[in-house]
């Protein structure tokens, strides 16, 4: 393979082809998008049947890995990846909720900011 073939592969937003792990660059959200996405990440956290079907598969990948022989160190390798690829999701999800939290309390803040500073200038409007 020749040296620019090898950084071509580097670069490969596709993915890298060295370590074959793929990359993403998620899409640009606007502050509203951001707390809509958090929004409906924490509904479907809060979702029972989410819940229930997320719990299930783990449940069934942790029955299969202790069903696996001693010399299918590969295939319990495979099924530990699919348990933390489910962690991962979960976890991707509470980011979105935390950052739709902190957009929020930010906003708030700033509301409150407004507030006060249009407050203090109608003081000052009738003192003078």
């Amino acid at each position: 393979m020749t040296q620019k073939r090898r950084e071509k592969g580097k670069n490969n937003s596709a993915g890298n082809s060295q370590t074959g792990k793929l990359k993403f660059t998620p899409p640009l959200m606007n502050r509203e998008q951001i707390k809509a996405s958090g929004e409906k990440a924490a509904d479907l956290l809060n979702s029972p049947i989410y819940n229930l079907a997320v719990n299930s598969v783990v449940d069934d990948l942790g029955m299969e890995i202790l069903k696996s022989e001693p010399h299918e160190h590969n295939r319990r390798e495979w099924l530990y990846g699919q348990g933390s690829a489910i962690g991962r999701v979960n976890q991707k999800l509470v980011e979105f909720v935390q950052m739709a939290q902190q957009l929020h309390m930010s906003d708030i803040a700033s509301e409150e900011t407004a507030q006060q500073e249009e407050d203090a200038n109608r003081g000052f409007a009738t003192m003078e």
